[in-house]
Formats: structure tokens, C-alpha cells, sequence
């Protein structure tokens, strides 16, 4: 039966699809007679791979959901739930693809359910999948923006039919990374079913009738051979990219003004809570992006130093905070542009904590670890009630593996720092050598959003905003 397979699959990779056909239902009669009955076995994941491929997606459905059902580490699971999806039943293609992402928590597979959850019209738990499928190194940006199962996102976002969660998470620097991809002229574009449902009636003919589902269609012969066809179609897939880049445009400036609007609760709620580092973090966020929004903190009690501070920082410079967030993000491919940036700050402002917090990311960056922790130790003697120095000085330490640094930094730590991941992860690391965790128990606390871009994602407080 093996070998049946490994034919067939050689006759597949050779072009010989009608003979590969033959031999995987011969391998799959074998499998069944082996097993009296119907089976999940090597030959019926191949066969529904074939099915798959010849678009009879309704085939490929029954044979995933009739009994026995493939197991959540079978490849076929994927083609099942894709055929689902391809026939319009979203929330059965959900359901089939579930156990597959509980298992391995895969960044195809959390793209897969981004299309799902998109088609179903469910746009905050799309983005929260599609977000999950970028960190890891994903480099088929041309194929979330085309895609045609995730055409019906896009007018979703622009038309601001998100949550606040949601546009938290529209601002992480993942996206912005996506938003970077622009068009060119390709010798091959992604089309999917969805796709060639769109495409223009004369370019319809040169494709398969249902291409295969995610691979990338080289242009066909007859269109290279007619240039005018192969400049339409670059020009239909470039304005469909166009189109869904224009509609997030707008989507994430929606998004900004949702996330600016709610930072005054968020820093009562800082206040309150006694946690200064949040509290600065979320006057600062809003200032970098729109300074004229300075009076939305006034009246919010306890906080008048700060707002005092940032009108005098503004009045030194109204570029100030502007100047910081773009030093943030040159410093990563050009740490002397990010000095030359936080040096063209006013004087007065020099040996400032925060002015000092940004010197320290250049030296991190620049892999001058001691020298940025005993400017970060300057600094938590400058702010002993803020988080931010003592955890980013608790990074390095963790980083060189000093325990009793840790154990120091977290001592002489202000109560806030506990609602902070990074407490959590040190801890138990901690743990884990054999050392006792003496400041409260390892608990991970249930986290609104993923953090703000300035905070990295470290920030995980339950805090309830209202929105109107």
C-alpha cells in the first residue's frame, strides 16, 4: 500500500494526475480492506489531498466528517476545513480546524482561521488570529492582502465595526510590518478559489476552473505570449491589493483615535492602582500621537505633576514626544540616528529619567548590557515608585542569568510591578533553578489587550474603559 502511495505521489509531482488518481484509490481499497471500514490512514489523507485539489470540496467535506474522523495531527484536517469554508459553511470549517489550532498553535493555521472567522463576518476574533500568524516570520505578505477570504476584513475595519480590544491590538508593530508590503510586477499571483470568482470574465478562462486553494498560479503560457492579458491581470491584482490596503488604512486610523480616546481612563486607572509607570506610559502614548489632546488629562486627580511636566516638555519642543517615538523606531537598522534624534532634545531635558530610559534602548541595542543597567539603576533611584527602569533593569539581569541582581531590582521594585508579564516570567525562571519566589505568587493576570506598541506587550491589566 505504501508504495502505491509513493507512486501516485511521484505521478502528482510529475503532472500525471489521472494516473495518480488510479493509484491512491487502490491504496486507499487496500486501507479499507485492512481495516474493515472506513480509515484515516496515510492513503485517505493523500486521496483527500487529490480531491482537494480537483476543487471537489463536497467529497473532501463528507470524507472528513463521517466516521471515523481524522485526528487533529492529520494533514487532511486543514484541506477539510478549507472545502468547508469553500462551500460557504464557515462555521462547520471552524469547528473542523479548532482541535488542529489548540494542538499546535500554528501560524498557517491561525492565517486559516482568520479567513474563517473573516467570512463569517466575526472581524474582532479575526484579528486577533491573523495578528497571531504574523510574529513568526510569515513572508507571504502578498497573500493576506489579495486573499480572497479575507476580502470581507477590510470594509469590516474601515467601517469601524471593532472593539477597543481589537484596535489595541490593529497598532502593534506586527501590522505595521504587513503595512509595509507594497506591489510589483510578478510572474505569479495568488489566486484562490475566492479570487478567481472576481477575476475579469476574460482572464477567467486561462486559470483552472478551481485552482488550488493558497498556492501561487504562475501566469499561463497564453498570457505571457499576450502581454496586454498578463498587464490586466497585474493591474486587477494590484488594484484588488490597493483596494484592501486603503480600507485598513482606515480601519487603523480609527483604531488610533479609539485607543487615544480611552488613554485618560486608563491613567485614572494607573493612578488609582498606584502604578506611575502606566500612568506615564499612557500621558506619553497619547502626547507622541496627538499633543493638542493634553487637556483630556486635566482634572483627573493626583495627576497635575505630570501634566505640568509634559506642558513644559512641549514648550521646550512640540516635537518632543514625537522626537522620542521616532528614535524608538530608527533605533532598531540605526542607533546613531536614534542618538543623533534623543540628542537634538533641549538641554534642560538631558539627564531626564525618560530622556535617560531611551539612552539606555540605544546601548541595549548596541549590546552595552552593563553599561545600560548601571544607567537604569541611576534611574530607578531618580523614579522608585515607576515600573519601567526596575523592569527593563530586571531584562538585562535575566538576560545575563545574575540572580541575585533580580532578586535586588525586585526588592527594591514598587507594588505595581506585579501586574506586569515580565514578573511572572522571571519568577518562574526563578523557580525553576531552585530559588524561592518571595514577592507574591506566580499568578498570570487576564489581559485586556496585548499592550501598546511603547509598552511591548507587557502590559496585562484587567481594566474596563467605558466606550460610548
Amino acid at each position: 500500500m505504501n508504495s502505491l502511495i509513493e507512486q501516485s505521489q511521484a505521478y502528482w509531482h510529475l503532472g500525471m494526475t489521472a494516473e495518480a488518481r488510479v493509484l491512491a484509490k487502490q491504496a486507499l481499497a487496500l486501507e479499507r480492506d485492512a481495516s474493515d471500514g472506513d480509515t484515516t490512514g496515510p492513503a485517505a489523507e493523500w486521496c483527500a489531498l487529490l480531491a482537494f485539489n480537483f476543487g471537489e470540496f463536497d467529497s473532501v467535506a463528507t470524507l472528513g466528517q463521517r466516521e471515523p474522523r481524522f485526528p487533529e495531527t492529520s494533514p487532511a484536517i486543514s484541506f477539510v476545513a478549507l472545502s468547508l469554508h469553500y462551500l460557504g459553511r464557515h462555521a462547520e470549517a471552524m469547528e473542523a480546524l479548532a482541535p488542529r489550532l489548540r494542538r499546535y498553535d500554528r501560524p498557517h493555521d491561525h492565517y486559516q482561521m482568520a479567513c474563517f472567522l473573516a467570512q463569517a463576518g466575526r472581524a474582532d476574533e479575526a484579528v486577533a488570529q491573523l495578528l497571531q500568524s504574523l510574529p513568526h516570520c510569515r513572508d507571504d505578505r502578498l497573500k493576506t492582502w489579495i486573499d480572497g477570504d479575507l476580502k470581507r476584513l477590510w470594509p469590516m475595519l474601515a467601517e469601524g465595526k471593532f472593539s477597543l480590544e481589537t484596535a489595541h491590538r490593529l497598532l502593534e508593530m506586527e501590522f505595521d510590518t504587513l503595512r509595509e508590503w507594497q506591489p510589483a510586477r510578478r510572474e505569479e499571483w495568488p489566486i484562490d478559489p475566492p479570487n478567481f470568482n472576481d477575476l475579469p470574465a476574460r482572464l477567467r478562462p486561462l486559470f483552472d476552473p478551481v485552482p488550488q486553494a493558497g498556492a501561487h498560479r504562475s501566469i499561463p503560457a497564453a498570457m505571457l505570449a499576450a502581454p496586454e492579458l498578463a498587464e490586466r491581470l497585474d493591474k486587477w491584482a494590484c488594484d484588488e491589493i490597493a483596494a484592501s490596503q486603503r480600507a485598513f488604512d482606515v480601519g487603523r486610523e480609527i483604531a488610533l483615535r479609539l485607543v487615544l480616546d480611552a488613554q485618560p481612563y486608563y491613567a485614572q486607572a494607573a493612578w488609582h492602582r498606584r502604578d506611575l509607570c502606566a500612568l506615564r506610559q499612557h500621558v506619553h502614548w497619547a502626547m507622541r500621537h496627538d499633543p493638542a489632546r493634553i487637556h483630556e488629562f486635566e482634572g483627573i486627580p493626583g495627576i497635575e505633576p505630570l501634566v505640568d511636566e509634559v506642558r513644559q516638555m512641549l514648550a521646550s519642543d512640540p516635537e518632543f514626544f514625537v522626537k522620542l517615538e521616532r528614535a524608538c523606531h530608527v533605533l532598531a537598522h540605526d542607533t546613531d540616528a536614534a542618538l543623533e534624534i534623543l540628542e537634538s532634545l533641549p538641554r534642560e531635558w538631558s539627564s531626564h529619567p525618560l530622556v535617560l530610559m531611551h539612552h539606555t534602548y540605544v546601548l541595549m541595542a548596541e549590546s552595552r548590557h552593563t553599561e545600560a543597567l548601571a544607567v537604569l539603576l541611576r534611574v530607578c533611584d531618580q523614579w522608585p515608585d515607576d515600573v519601567a527602569p526596575f523592569f527593563n533593569a530586571s531584562r538585562i539581569a535575566f538576560a545575563a542569568g545574575r540572580k541575585e541582581l533580580i532578586i535586588v531590582i525586585y526588592d527594591r521594585a514598587p507594588r505595581a510591578v506585579q501586574f506586569y508579564r515580565g514578573w511572572t516570567e522571571v519568577g518562574v525562571w526563578l523557580k525553576s533553578t531552585g530559588d524561592a519566589w518571595p514577592f507574591g505568587a506566580l499568578e498570570v493576570k487576564k489581559c485586556l489587550f496585548r499592550g501598546q506598541p511603547d509598552l511591548g506587550g507587557r502590559l496585562s491589566l484587567e481594566i474596563k474603559v467605558p466606550v460610548e
